[in-house]
Formats: C-alpha cells, sequence, structure tokens
C-alpha cells in the first residue's frame, strides 16, 4: 500500500471518545471509450440534422377516410319538435358536411326549458354510418302547462367531445 500524503489523512472521533487516524486514498483512472470511431460522428450528426428537417417539414396529421382533408369535417344539427297531448317529441338531425360523423355512435343530450327555467334532461345514443343522424327523445309537457319551451340539444362523440349543439322551440 502506498506511503499516504498527511493531507490524505482524517482525524476522526469514535463512538467511545477516543480519536483514530483514518487513511484516505483516492485513486481516479480516466478512460475515453469511443463507442463510434471519429469519421463517423460527423455523418451521424449528418444524419440526425437532416432527418430532425425533414421531420419537421413533412409531418401531416392522419385523417380518417372521407374526413374533409386537414379541416375535418363540419358538424351541425337542427332540432324540430312536435307535439301531442302532454308529451313533446324532440327530433334532433345531425349532419356532417365534408366528411362523416366520427361513429361508431354519439349521444344526444336534450335538455328543455321552460320560460328559461330547465324542467328536463333526456338522452339518447344512436348509432352512425353515414353522415347524417337523427334520433328522437320524449319529453313530458312541464307541470306548469304552458308557456315558451325550448329544447337544448348538445350531440356528442363517443369520446365525450361536443361536436355540435342546436335548439328548438315550442310555444304552448
Amino acid at each position: 500500500m502506498p506511503h499516504a500524503h498527511p493531507a490524505d489523512i482524517d482525524h476522526r472521533q469514535r463512538d467511545d471518545g477516543h480519536e483514530e487516524d483514518v487513511t484516505v486514498l483516492l485513486v481516479l483512472r480516466r478512460q475515453r471509450v469511443d463507442v463510434l470511431p471519429r469519421v463517423e460522428r460527423p455523418l451521424l450528426l449528418g444524419l440526425f440534422v437532416g432527418l430532425s428537417v425533414i421531420a419537421a417539414m413533412g409531418v401531416t396529421p392522419a385523417y380518417a377516410k372521407g374526413s374533409g382533408g386537414s379541416s375535418g369535417p363540419t358538424y351541425s344539427c337542427a332540432v324540430s319538435v312536435t307535439y301531442t297531448t302532454n308529451t313533446f317529441y324532440v327530433k334532433t338531425t345531425v349532419t356532417a358536411t365534408g366528411g362523416y360523423l366520427p361513429g361508431p355512435n354519439e349521444n344526444d343530450n336534450v335538455k328543455a326549458y321552460i320560460n328559461g327555467v330547465l324542467y328536463n334532461t333526456q338522452s339518447s345514443a344512436y348509432s352512425i354510418g353515414t353522415n347524417v343522424a337523427s334520433t328522437t327523445v320524449t319529453i313530458p309537457v312541464s307541470s306548469n302547462g304552458s308557456g315558451s319551451y325550448t329544447f337544448q340539444s348538445t350531440i356528442l362523440s363517443n369520446k365525450g367531445v361536443q361536436l355540435t349543439s342546436c335548439t328548438g322551440t315550442y310555444t304552448l
């Protein structure tokens, strides 16, 4: 064991109160390891930079068939209301322009208001196969009877994303 320099000796106190000298010997060895030969490093760097530039310029999002290109389809809806004794039939038709409805099913959440006050909520799920779909929910007349009724229909994708919203009215 090599002889330690006085600066490498550390004086420490033990738990029983006595001091002891501890020799600290550090041996550091640095060695360079080349994974790639020096000639290949610039080529690898050039390849990385080149692919990064190509990736930044050429990446475009993927769209489902018939979605209308990069802008995607536009969704719209219409509500028609039919009344019979003490019952409203609220039909919602949703349309995708420039593509298809996302499917495989959509949800139609209809909120019914009388004179601006919410009194009923109905929901309907229906299957999608094209760019147009309709569903009808049945909503009872409010216990208040006559008044101005508003039916707000919100169309949600099967993932819960709102596609569109529309309203229909009926005065009783």
